[in-house]
């Protein structure tokens, strides 16, 4: 989609990973700023679109899907989520108000993760 939805820093390969809103997360140097990869992001074979806010989380990306109430774990190698975290029953869709659209953000704090 060309637009930039979530970024975030891997220490270990000195990349920024970044989400655009596709199944794809593409893989800059953090130094050059040039595109040197791209995964797509699948389970169970199907793409997964909408990725959105991202951060790191103990060699994984987590993602958050946008108008979905859920957060994937996903391999950076070959794009399979390894997890699913649910989080809908949090705040139902059904007693949110109408002008609230869906889970939103993801925030790691790695002092302590």
């Amino acid at each position: 989609t060309n637009q930039g939805w979530g970024a975030a820093y891997n220490a270990a390969t000195n990349q920024i990973v970044i989400s655009d809103g596709s199944a794809w997360l593409m893989f800059w140097d953090a130094e050059s700023f040039e595109e040197v990869r791209r995964v797509r992001v699948h389970l169970a074979k199907k793409p997964i679109k909408h990725l959105n806010e991202i951060d790191m989380y103990k060699g994984d990306l987590l993602a958050n899907v946008w108008f979905q109430d859920r957060i994937l774990r996903i391999d950076l190698e070959s794009g399979n989520v390894k997890e699913v975290y649910e989080f809908s029953g949090l705040w139902p869709k059904d007693d949110r108000p109408k002008e609230a659209d869906c889970f939103n953000g993801i925030a790691v704090d790695h002092e302590r993760d």
